[in-house]
């Protein structure tokens, strides 16, 4: 391992379900906004400070919604075809949660004159809270307390709560701009400077009493945004003298008879969501704060207590790890969309960084935690792709293919990558979302959404590979699928990536097999579905042959699976002699110095072995880990987990250990100190897996779930939920025993340490944990 968590200062203090900052650090300020956002997959929002920050401290006063973006053109110095011409990219929305606070006519901020500084995250409700004693110039004590959420039921809401109380006399001023978006300066101005702006249109703004409202739309895009907010006070009064200025309330009122209360309610609607956003808006709006904001944090609060009883993964002894794993599902439910509509972001929506961009990373990291947990949102993550299906096949026309090939990275499902050789070189996004999709039907039996989705999708990027690829003379007639890039991103434009290959020739069979299962329940719906993607027999026995002929790259000297074809005629390099410094390697060599040598920015081979873990021996798996692992810079984030999971497959548990810290504490300790841009969601989904894959040991093959529970050293236990095929199992895993419980649905069979097992309701199986 090159990297290991004991070398990264803890920065939060650990705790069950809390994540607390005990004084402001004007250094962190960026990357503590990530860690403080709350969301609900709709609607997202960094833990800013509602007051701002003091000149020269950065923040970013991100509001974002999940799928709404603007276009931007991109200045190719070379236009080659199928270069995208355009990209798109999330922006900010209103901020609604800014205000002024004003004690005895002095600005209230949570700085100099400040004391008692505190801010919480509580994973349990998703509420944020934020405090501190202002000490005024007079030496009066005012306490002022700051609460968000996002609303869970009407996923459109923000709630937000002041609270001021002194036991003295202080004149209290609150002013609550309606501000505009941080990188549009001035919604008014219909345009702004440079490719990169946001450039809005304001459709109306209006207000009536404590009820404003603003709508809005992008100049390219055309998305139509209308936020409303509603306020409610509690000895405060709204000074009606000071609303000239549309885009200001004003509340005043005198501490020292109780606490003056502010409770806000925005909701946020777009031409997604409805014809009349600003009406639905209103409506919302004036719904929630009715509710006030413990009523709609009570209906909020069931909807977290019922994911957290099915998702929750409970550890005793390591109050660390269980944090990081808990704040990780906790930013995995705030950002995935449950729509059908919209995805996961790389970054959630706690922040730009990724410009909003799905990848890969949710078919092969993020929806786990969800397929095993809630399997409806991650139908509704696979109902995403098949909704971007159009624009999927007109990209695979961009680039002379058929069929469809997915946008590496992309909102809307048009290309956003401009790096070619490392975003629509990678093939096997088509290949990640049939596993994903093969997944889903393994673990649900859904078979419903097979014919509706799922078999079209499979069939138009079968379509695709099976023409990317061909049948090589000089590979002895395999077929092989040339110039193309795998997970590993620093060795791109290769031929035959293992793991594309590999995935490729499943998919060919899979497909075929959902054909034929369709073939055999009705003709005429599978007539129908080869005339609607475009195939005949001729193609289907394409991709039979293609199957059977796959080119596995395979070295018998060394009795080893090669990566790709190229890889051992590179240049060794010695990856732990490489300094910290000259880290990521992304940044700091030439393209050509980074592609000459034999270093591994991820998993690759790796995570080949563990989708595919019962394909291969533990013999071949140890054999490929020990070669491949020590040549890994793990530059990604993507990274740390796979291998957690690997190691702990082929018996290195205390290997396995260090990359769980390191990856079940990505973000809540900065490791790879970019944070600031936004959480890592494919990590965070990866903490999942670490526990439930890598030391519970689940698989599932064979038609049935097979586990291989171990702890690791200094755990007194853990324990999850699982979902399948409409049953809910718990696993508890002990030092010395493993418990199995079926608590829903009816009896079935599993495989614990190679024994078959049949679970009964209510009747839980126990065995010995494995050394």
């Amino acid at each position: 391992m090159r990297k290991i968590h004991s070398n990264v200062p803890v920065l939060f203090v650990p705790e069950e379900w809390t994540v607390t900052e005990y004084g402001f650090n004007k250094g962190r300020s960026l990357p503590n906004e990530t860690v403080f956002s709350v969301g609900n997959g709709y609607l997202g929002v960094r833990g800013y400070f509602e007051e701002g920050v003091p000149s020269g401290v950065p923040c970013e006063q991100s509001l974002l919604i999940n799928g709404v973006y603007e276009y931007h053109p991109y200045r190719h110095i070379w236009q080659r075809p199928g270069f995208p011409g355009r990209y798109h990219s999330i922006f900010s929305q209103v901020n609604a949660l800014a205000l002024k606070v004003y004690a005895d006519g002095e600005l209230c901020t949570p700085f100099e004159s400040a004391e008692n500084y505190m801010r919480r995250l509580d994973l349990k409700n998703g509420v944020m809270k934020r405090e501190y004693d202002l000490i005024t110039s007079a030496n009066k004590r005012l306490h002022i307390s700051l609460q968000r959420f996002a609303c869970q039921n009407d996923v459109h809401v923000l709630m937000h709560r002041v609270e001021i109380s002194s036991d003295e006399k202080i004149s209290v001023r609150i002013e609550t701009p309606l501000c505009l978006p941080a990188r549009a300066d001035g919604i008014r101005k219909e345009e702004i400077g440079g490719d990169n702006a946001v450039r809005l249109h304001l459709l109306s703004l209006s207000r009536k009493d404590n009820a404003r409202s603003i709508d809005y739309r992008a100049e390219v895009s055309a998305f139509r945004v209308a936020c409303a907010l509603e306020e409610r006070a509690q000895g405060l009064s709204l000074q009606k003298e000071d609303m000239a200025d549309l885009f200001v309330n004003v509340f005043s009122g005198e501490t020292g008879k109780g606490v003056l209360t502010l409770e806000r309610a925005a909701s946020f609607y777009t031409d997604s969501d409805c014809d009349e956003p600003l009406s639905a808006a209103k409506k919302s709006a004036a719904a929630a704060i009715g509710k006030g904001f413990g009523g709609c944090l009570a209906e909020s609060e069931t909807l977290w207590q019922k994911f957290w009883d099915n998702a929750d993964l409970q550890i005793e002894g390591d109050l660390m790890v269980q944090q990081g794993v808990r704040f990780s599902l906790f930013m995995l439910q705030i950002s995935a969309g449950k729509d059908g509509k919209t995805n996961i972001g790389a970054n959630g929506l706690t922040g730009t960084g990724y410009m909003g961009h799905t990848f890969w990373d949710t078919e092969i990291f993020m929806t786990p935690a969800f397929l095993y947990s809630s399997p409806e949102v991650a139908k509704q993550l696979l109902l995403y792709r098949y909704n971007i299906l159009p624009n999927a096949e007109k990209r695979a026309a961009e680039m002379d293919d058929v069929g469809a090939l997915y946008s590496w990275n992309s909102i809307n499902g048009e290309e956003c990558g401009h790096v070619f050789e490392a975003a629509t070189a990678q093939y096997h996004l088509n290949c990640d979302i049939f596993y994903a999709i093969k997944r889903y039907y393994l673990a649900t039996d859904d078979w419903q959404f097979m014919k509706d989705y799922g078999i079209e999708m499979l069939a138009k990027t079968s379509k695709c590979l099976s023409h990317r690829g061909n049948f090589i003379e000089h590979k002895g007639g395999k077929f092989c699928i040339n110039g193309i890039c795998g997970p590993d991103e620093y060795n791109p434009v290769v031929n035959n990536n293992l793991y594309t290959n590999w995935l490729t020739r499943d998919q060919f069979y899979f497909t075929l097999q959902m054909l034929e299962k369709l073939r055999a329940e009705d003709e005429s719906a599978y007539l129908r579905m080869l005339n609607l993607c475009d195939c005949d027999e001729n193609e289907l026995a394409r991709w039979k042959r293609a199957a059977d002929n796959m080119y596995i790259a395979y070295d018998e000297t060394l009795d080893l699976y090669l990566q790709d074809d190229d890889f051992l005629d590179k240049d060794p390099i010695d990856v732990d002699a490489i300094p910290p410094e000259k880290l990521p390697l992304l940044t700091h060599l030439h393209p050509l110095n980074l592609w000459r040598y034999q270093v591994i920015k991820q998993a690759d081979i790796v995570l080949l072995i563990y989708l595919y873990s019962h394909e291969f021996t533990r013999e071949m798996k140890r054999k490929i880990f020990d070669f491949y692992e020590p040549k890994t810079i793990h530059d990604s984030s993507l990274s740390a987990g796979i291998h957690c999971i690997v190691a702990q497959d082929i018996g290195y548990a205390a290997e396995a250990y260090g990359y769980l810290k390191q990856a079940a504490r990505m973000d809540l300790d900065d490791v790879n100190r970019n944070t600031f841009n936004g959480v890592h969601s494919a990590c965070q989904g990866s903490a999942y897996m670490m526990i439930v894959n890598g030391f519970a040991g689940m698989r599932d093959y064979g038609g049935k779930l097979h586990f291989k529970p171990a702890i690791p050293e200094g755990w007194q236990k853990y324990s999850f939920k699982i979902a399948y095929r409409g049953r809910r199992l718990r696993v508890t895993v002990e030092k010395e025993k493993t418990q199995i419980l079926l608590s829903e649905g009816e009896p079935m069979e599993v495989e614990i340490n190679g024994r078959a097992v049949m679970l009964s309701k209510d009747r839980p199986y126990c065995c010995r944990t494995e050394d």
